[in-house]
């Protein structure tokens, strides 16, 4: 009795919650009850909404607090609707009338006229769409489906994002909210590639705010002007294009301008030929071949009040591999919700790396704490209810394949050319090594320049540890250095390109040769524990020491994966050895051979202006410059 009681109470308790908001689920047709994909469905007045996806299916959650509202259907070649939301609980299902556009001006259209007219709407972007940072909530979806259409992966996630001011080109943050996913493990596995950046489509796909270059318009493309449509009653004109022959573009498409404002309010691009060559092109999948067969994007833009913002994004690819079997990659973005005052930054712990591989790092399903949002309509295998049946699976293991990626998600590498300066001892230097006699006038002062690399592992979005390795490669220096080190992120910037400062700390190995002559030898000998042929040697006279080297980095962000690395270094040696080094110049030049031994126990003679030292007279200035680039995965 008390379990019966408990129950009734908590399904009364749950029934009271989800009473409190209207679910508005249907279809959208047309006259020939044909499916209207991508309308999209705002409540009036308001920036909350959604869009219906692909087969014209929608879902919008109406607030308690809209008691009696409006739903406006809005789309590009049809009639906009509105219908009130008390209509739409007994008639969740609507249908949409074509729009008759008389054409008021002829539809073929000088290409210098064109190209001034599109000339124009580029130049009204600013005016056209927010001049001040918003914050957009969407919905993102993304899966693999096979041959049949049924998902072999699928995630879903609830993600938050932040634009700059559409006077410029600056990329924006994401944050995930909520995610889910299922993977089934024994098909999944037939798909060989994991796609990652999806969720930041949100500002890459963004064509207005990224600036794409079919817009500008751009000389490599041929323009062509369709006709007029209509949208919410207002003209709206058609420009297709395509990459002029020769060019190296690889998108095509059409252009929706809305004709009062000269906005953008959609774009249905696809890859040319060549950029489906591409696709893949370079990639290494042994036993695979993947080939991408089609690739279609669906940009769509909503006018509130004057100001155009973005609604949504669709994409969809059809993948063949090399033994024949078909793949279909979809990706649904939807933006539910937006803001325009009161922005507040996404912390940077909190922000989504591009590098965020979906069906690798989503929660598994059983283990979200997933909500309930304003959300494209769900198909069958993500329906709460119905997906238990689906999802509750039994947990697998990461593949090998995955783990290994997730490794290397974590990981930084950076290259870089370092400026060092020196100090030398001047004079005449001569070197004596049993049958060899080295001389050289050497300077008191001079540079090296070295190649850095640095190979990083992240154990947190600040703090990583890594390793570095320098090497010289001027034939009279001998440049090398190497230690581990730990470096910390402080985020300067995280609106647009981001800019970060590093500090970072390491223990260092270094050496330091300045040549006085190479010299042929005729018979072996023995050298710092190795055996030397009877080759061209060149000799060294330097310094071999270890210690602590502090300094910092400057990140600019240039691209999603790629950074502007700029960093200053001081050196604190803890212990410097006087030595000479002795190098092979001849042979193969992975097998020749480096030794070293201090100057005051071997048998070489070295004297600076006759005087015989057992010292090298090089100092090695504490203080190092580099530039280059780093690569966050």
């Amino acid at each position: 009795m008390r379990k019966i009681l408990i129950s009734t109470v908590l399904f009364s308790f749950i029934s009271f919650l989800y009473a409190q908001d209207d679910i508005c689920r249907g279809q959208i047709i047309n006259e020939s009850s044909l499916v209207v994909p991508f309308v999209n469905i705002s409540i009036k007045n308001t920036c909350l909404g959604t869009v219906s996806d692909a087969n014209g299916n929608y879902k919008l959650i109406v607030p308690e607090y809209y008691a009696d509202v409006t739903i406006c259907f809005s789309c590009i070649g049809y009639e906009s609707k509105e219908i009130s939301v008390v209509q739409l609980r007994n008639n969740s299902d609507v249908m949409l009338s074509k729009a008759n556009v008389q054409l008021s001006e002829v539809t073929i259209m000088p290409d210098s006229t064109l190209r001034s007219f599109l000339r124009k709407a580029y130049e009204k972007i600013p005016e056209n769409y927010p001049a001040y940072p918003t914050q957009y909530e969407a919905f993102y979806r993304e899966g693999i489906q096979n041959e049949r259409k049924q998902y072999i992966r699928l995630v879903e996630a609830i993600t938050r994002a932040n634009k700059s001011s559409y006077k410029n080109a600056q990329s924006g943050t994401v944050q995930l909210v909520e995610s889910r996913k299922y993977i089934d493990a024994d098909s999944s596995q037939s798909f060989p590639i994991s796609f990652y950046g999806g969720p930041h489509f949100i500002h890459e796909m963004d064509c207005v705010k990224e600036r794409n270059a079919f817009l500008k318009p751009h000389n490599d493309y041929e323009y062509t002007y369709e006709g007029l449509t209509a949208y919410n009653g207002e003209e709206v004109h058609q420009v297709s294009f395509a990459p002029k022959a020769g060019s190296n573009k690889t998108i095509m498409g059409t252009m929706f301008i809305h004709v009062p404002t000269l906005s953008y309010l959609r774009f249905d691009l696809r890859l040319t030929e060549q950029g489906l060559k591409n696709r893949f092109e370079g990639l290494f999948i042994p036993g695979y071949g993947l080939k991408s067969l089609n690739k279609t994007y669906v940009i769509n833009y909503q006018l509130r009040d004057s100001v155009c913002m973005l609604q949504s994004i669709f994409e969809n690819e059809k993948i063949e591999t090399k033994n024949g079997d078909i793949f279909y990659s979809p990706l649904e973005m939807v933006i539910t919700n937006s803001k325009t005052a009161n922005i507040a930054a996404i912390p940077f712990n909190s922000q989504m790396q591009v590098t965020y591989v979906p069906d690798r790092e989503a929660t598994d399903y059983l283990e979200s704490d997933w909500k309930d949002y304003n959300t494209l309509s769900k198909v069958e295998v993500v329906d709460t209810l119905v997906a238990k049946q689906l999802f509750n699976n039994r947990h697998q293991p990461a593949h090998k394949k995955g783990q290994l990626g997730n490794f290397l998600r974590k990981l930084e590498v950076s290259y870089k050319i370092a400026y060092q300066p020196y100090q030398l001892t001047s004079g005449v230097r001569h070197l004596t090594y049993g049958e060899a006699i080295y001389g050289q006038n050497l300077h008191d002062a001079g540079t090296t320049l070295t190649l850095d690399m640095l190979i990083a592992y992240k154990l947190s979005l600040r703090i990583n540890i890594g390793y570095i390795v320098e090497a010289g490669w001027s034939d009279t220096n001998l440049q090398e250095k190497h230690g581990p080190q730990i470096a910390y992120k402080l985020p300067l910037k995280t609106m647009g390109n981001n800019l970060f400062l590093e500090p970072q700390i390491a223990y260092v190995w270094h050496q330091f040769g300045r040549s006085v002559g190479i010299q042929q030898f005729d018979n072996d000998f023995s050298f710092g524990g190795k055996t030397f042929k009877n080759k061209k040697v060149q000799a060294l006279p330097g310094i071999k020491h270890h210690g602590l080297q502090a300094g910092g980095n400057l990140l600019y962000q240039l691209s999603p994966m790629f950074y502007l690395d700029v960093n200053a270094s001081y050196y604190m040696p803890v212990a410097t050895d006087e030595v000479l080094f002795m190098k092979e110049k001849s042979g193969f030049f992975l097998t020749r051979k480096t030794a070293h031994e201090p100057l005051d126990e071997t048998e070489g003679i070295l004297r600076i202006d006759g005087v015989a030292t057992q010292k090298s007279g090089a100092t090695y200035d504490n203080w190092s410059m580099s530039i280059g680039l780093r690569m966050m995965f």
